[in-house]
């Protein structure tokens, strides 16, 4: 006899899915942005908790700002100690400060929504 799959089995596959269609996506991100996205990851897991600002209905403008300041500033930070030799430390340090700021706040509005949107559609099987 077949066995029908439950909702909440559709949805874990229709994730795991998702999730591997975006890291096949992922790979394909120049080594800049890549690396810019690790960092922006690491931020969004720090600020990924239940009562986070992140998943506040209307998210505030400042802080979302103030986060990828902090990004950024982590960036040119690393960037400084990782040494010559490390190809991301020369590139970095000659783009333009808007270029960079540009590119984390698109990858982190970017992770923020992926994050609101998987936990809204996870509140369906989980009120």
């Amino acid at each position: 006899m077949l066995q029908r799959k439950s909702v909440r089995d559709d949805f874990y596959e229709q994730e795991r899915y998702a999730n591997q269609e975006l890291r096949r996506f992922r790979a394909n991100y120049p080594e800049n942005a890549a690396l810019v996205q690790n960092y922006v990851e690491d931020a969004c897991d720090r600020m990924d908790y239940e009562g986070s600002r992140m998943y506040d209905e209307y998210p505030d403008r400042y802080m979302l700002k103030k986060n990828c300041m902090s990004i950024s500033n982590r960036i040119k930070k690393d960037s400084e100690t990782m040494g010559v030799e490390a190809g991301f430390a020369r590139r970095c340090q000659n783009l333009p400060k808007e270029t960079l700021d540009d590119l984390v706040e698109v990858l982190f509005y970017n992770e923020v929504y992926r994050r609101r949107l998987r936990r809204r559609r996870g509140k369906r099987f989980y009120p």
